[in-house]
């Protein structure tokens, strides 16, 4: 079967538009990411706040958004995660220790600059 010339023509024409498209898209992609690192560089991190809370005679707890960028070390040192501790403040959601490893979070915080 031969190709016809309108067919190439037609083919040609989409390719064209093809390619603007996707030159489009690489575009804002890349505006994207510097406006991603451009905001980045704008706004110094502000350390997160995290608490530690003598929960118990046996416990401790950490709560605070700065826990989230830990969570894995915070396992890895025993800890579990509870949504429903308490205080007389009210409820609170936080990780839960032992009093025994209370120097090792006390370490891991200060490492991390928390």
């Amino acid at each position: 079967m031969e190709t016809t010339k309108s067919e190439i023509e037609l083919q040609e024409a989409h390719d064209k538009m093809l390619d603007k498209h996707i030159a489009e898209y690489n575009d804002k992609k890349a505006e994207r990411q510097r406006n991603r690192e451009q905001k980045s560089n704008e706004a110094p991190a502000t350390p997160a706040k995290v608490e530690v809370i003598h929960y118990s005679e046996r416990a401790i707890a950490l709560k605070g958004e700065g826990t989230r960028g830990i969570k894995d070390e915070l396992k890895a040192l025993g800890s579990k995660f509870n949504r429903y501790l308490k205080s007389d403040n009210g409820q609170f959601a936080g990780w839960i220790f032992s009093v025994k490893r209370q120097n090792e979070v006390t370490e891991l915080l200060n490492l991390r600059g928390i």
